[in-house]
C-alpha cells in the first residue's frame, strides 16, 4: 500500500500527465496477456525517429506490426549520449537480436540450438552512375536538375539543411539539459519510486533503479514544459499539428520515392494519420516541446559559432 505523502505545488501536475503514461504501460501489460501472434516476414522495414532527447528503433513486418524495438535510453545511454551515431548503432544491434525477433526470453535464446534457413533472394550491387539527365531525375525528381552545377549546387543544399538540422537538435538537447540543471525544486523521489512499483507488477527492482533517473528527468521536465506553456499562454493550434505530421508523412515517403506526394495526396494521408489517437497525441507533445524550446531560445544569449563538421561531435 503507499503511503500519503504531501508532494506540495507539484501535486497536480505529477499525478496528472505521468499517470496517464504509466497506466497506459501497466494497461498494456495486462491486455497483453492474450497472445499476440505477429507474423515474421523474409522482409521487414526498420522505422528510425530521432529526437532532440532518444533514438528510437522498431522493426516490422510488411503489415507494419512490430516485431522488435529499441532505443538509446534503453541501451542506457543518458543525456546528450543518446542522441550519437554509435547510441543508434548499439540500439539497432539491439533490436535484431534473436531474442527479440523471435518473441523469446533471453534465457530461451541463449540456449537456442535449432536450424535456420536463410534464402537469398536478390544481391544488390552499387555501380557508379553517368551524371545525365536519368540520374538526376531519378534522384530528385523530373526537371529538378539539369546540369552536374546544378546537381552539385543541390547536393551541398542537402548537407548543409542536414547539419542545420544537427545543430538545432544540439541546441535544443542544451537547452533541455540546461532546463533541468537550473529546476530548484526536488521531487518527492521514494514516492515516486512506491507508485512505479505499485503501477507496473512487473518492474523489478533494478530496472526501477537503472531507470528510475530518466524518468525523474523527464518529469522534471515534462513540469517545466506545462508552466512555460502556461504562464506564457502559449497555444498549440491543430494547424501546427498537421503541418508536423505532414512533415513527417512526406519525409518517410521520400525514403522509399524520390518522387514527392502531391499536396493533396499527402494532406489526405496526414489526415487519416491523426486519425490514430496514439500518434496524434505524439506529435502533440513534440509540436508543444518545440514551442517551449523556442520560448527558451528567447530567454537566453545564444552565441553563433562555426566549427569544423569533424569536430561538430564532440561540442560541450
Amino acid at each position: 500500500m503507499i503511503q500519503p505523502i504531501n508532494i506540495g505545488i507539484f501535486k497536480e501536475n505529477i499525478l496528472r500527465l505521468p499517470i496517464r503514461i504509466i497506466m497506459a504501460k501497466a494497461t498494456n501489460a495486462k491486455a497483453s496477456a492474450k497472445k499476440r501472434v505477429v507474423k515474421v516476414d523474409p522482409y521487414g522495414e526498420a522505422h528510425i525517429v530521432a529526437s532532440f532527447n532518444n533514438i528510437i528503433i522498431s522493426l516490422t513486418n510488411k503489415q507494419g506490426q512490430v516485431i522488435s524495438w529499441s532505443s538509446a535510453g534503453k541501451m542506457g545511454f543518458r543525456g546528450s549520449k543518446k542522441n550519437t551515431p554509435y547510441a543508434a548503432q548499439m540500439a539497432a544491434q539491439d533490436a535484431a537480436k534473436v531474442a527479440g525477433l523471435l518473441k523469446i526470453d533471453e534465457e530461451t535464446a541463449a540456449d537456442l540450438r535449432s536450424d535456420f534457413r536463410l534464402t537469398v533472394k536478390n544481391v544488390n550491387r552499387l555501380e557508379e552512375s553517368d551524371l545525365n539527365q536519368e540520374f538526376f531525375d531519378k534522384l530528385f525528381g523530373e526537371g529538378t536538375v539539369a546540369t552536374e552545377e546544378e546537381f552539385r549546387a543541390k547536393i551541398q543544399e542537402e548537407v548543409e539543411a542536414m547539419y542545420a538540422q544537427d545543430s538545432e537538435r544540439k541546441l535544443q538537447n542544451d537547452l533541455y539539459n540546461l532546463s533541468i540543471e537550473k529546476a530548484k525544486f526536488d521531487l518527492p523521489d521514494e514516492f515516486l519510486k512506491r507508485w512505479l512499483k505499485a503501477t507496473n507488477e512487473k518492474l523489478t527492482d533494478e530496472e526501477l533503479i537503472g531507470g528510475y533517473n530518466d524518468f525523474a528527468q523527464n518529469l522534471k521536465w515534462t513540469l517545466l514544459e506545462n508552466k512555460i506553456i502556461k504562464d506564457n499562454k502559449i497555444e498549440i493550434k491543430y494547424e501546427e499539428v498537421f503541418a508536423a505530421a505532414k512533415q513527417r508523412l512526406d519525409a518517410q515517403f521520400r525514403m522509399y520515392s524520390p518522387q514527392a506526394l502531391s499536396d493533396e495526396q499527402l494532406g489526405q494521408y496526414t489526415v487519416q494519420y491523426l486519425q490514430n489517437r496514439d500518434e496524434a497525441n505524439k506529435i502533440f507533445e513534440e509540436v508543444k516541446a518545440i514551442k517551449a524550446l523556442d520560448y527558451l531560445k528567447s530567454a537566453v544569449t545564444l552565441e553563433n559559432k562555426e566549427v569544423d563538421a569533424k569536430d561538430f561531435s564532440s561540442v560541450e
